[in-house]
């Protein structure tokens, strides 16, 4: 339950600060053009789905450029601050994913 709090928390802090910079950072990549937008004017939700994409096509970016989601230059170009704190949300919800099938599993063996 902490780590949902703290997932929420996260993104919100992402959304209010540096969603804007991650998004002009990727103005040339597909995926933003297209989508980044759109989701960013349906609340929370939407902002959530776009920063946890950005997050898995900044950080695992071969498949993404593959597809043609991501622009080789905007790679580059991403800034080290916003990269590491794309990160640190991949590694909460990596962390929380974990957890979830830690504790069903768990619950099941009882």
């Amino acid at each position: 339950m902490i780590l949902g709090i703290v997932n929420i928390a996260y993104t919100y802090y992402l959304r209010q600060f540096h969603l804007d910079s991650m998004l002009k950072a990727l103005e040339n990549s597909r995926y933003v053009y297209r989508w980044g937008g759109n989701f960013k004017k349906q609340g929370m939700i939407g902002t959530g789905l776009v920063i946890a994409k950005i997050a898995q096509i900044v950080v695992w970016p071969k498949s993404s450029i593959k597809v043609g989601e991501l622009n080789a230059t905007d790679l580059h170009n991403f800034p080290v601050h916003l990269k590491r704190l794309l990160k640190i949300k991949l590694a909460i919800l990596i962390f929380g994913a974990i957890w979830i099938v830690a504790t069903y599993i768990l619950i099941k063996l009882r």
